[in-house]
């Protein structure tokens, strides 16, 4: 069950498809939710320090908000790894997050059409996080589909590696990855511009598109469960 060669979330389109989940996720949170990065907290600490910088202190509760309930979503995940069920059954984790993160997409964007602001950002935040912490690599190469400053470090080590390196193995190797990496870059932006693209006609309901994509994402693991054990 643990083998990642035969772990659908190990390929690259399966990454591709949970980077533009998480690239629509994180430019919906910042077009629809006071400017909050729900994937990119690097954002969010720097916009926090320019409004504590400025004085303006009625702005800071979604940033703080989305910080904090990142690093819940990445402990509360962490520790399905030490649940017994979850350690050997890696299937079952993988679709337990995704099913969690449908439903906390769901909830958020009811919550945004009512209205709120730091609930939809919480949620949000949390299934991205969630997803940030479970889904790690691509055939064994480290990626996030998540958060891009890692892979572009990633993606320009390959690259370098590749011209520089003299051995043929670590060429083909450095090859492969600069491939996969800048595929989920790719896929990354993709989700962003297609969130950005329907923002002006669809507003605040762009999160049907969020949900669909996670949809796809858990349904496709649940139909190749069976391959994948």
């Amino acid at each position: 069950m643990n083998s990642t060669k035969n772990q659908i979330t190990e390929r690259l389109l399966y990454a591709c498809l949970l980077t533009i989940t998480g690239g629509s996720l994180t430019s919906f949170s910042y077009m629809n939710l006071s400017g909050v990065f729900a994937g990119f907290q690097t954002g969010n600490i720097i916009k926090l320090g320019i409004h504590i910088g400025s004085g303006q202190w009625n702005d800071l509760a979604p940033f703080i908000v989305s910080i904090i309930t990142f690093m819940l979503g990445i402990a509360l995940t962490r520790t399905l790894r030490y649940l017994k069920f979850f350690q050997s059954n890696k299937v079952f984790r993988d679709i337990f997050v995704l099913a969690i993160a449908l439903l906390l997409i769901i909830v958020s964007g009811i919550m945004t059409a009512q209205g709120f602001i730091l609930l939809p950002i919480a949620l949000l935040t949390l299934c991205v996080s969630s997803q940030y912490e479970e889904f790690r690599t691509i055939h064994g190469t480290p990626f996030t589909p998540m958060m891009m400053s890692g892979n572009l470090r990633k993606m320009t080590e390959d690259a370098f590696d590749y011209f520089i390196h003299p051995q043929i193995e670590s060429k083909q190797k450095a090859k492969q990855d600069f491939i996969y990496i800048s595929s989920v870059i790719i896929s990354y932006f993709i989700g962003v511009l297609i969130m950005a693209i329907f923002q002006p006609f669809l507003t605040h309901r762009t999160i049907i598109i969020c949900i669909i994509f996670n949809l796809i994402s858990l349904g496709w693991l649940i139909i190749n469960s069976k391959n994948i054990e």
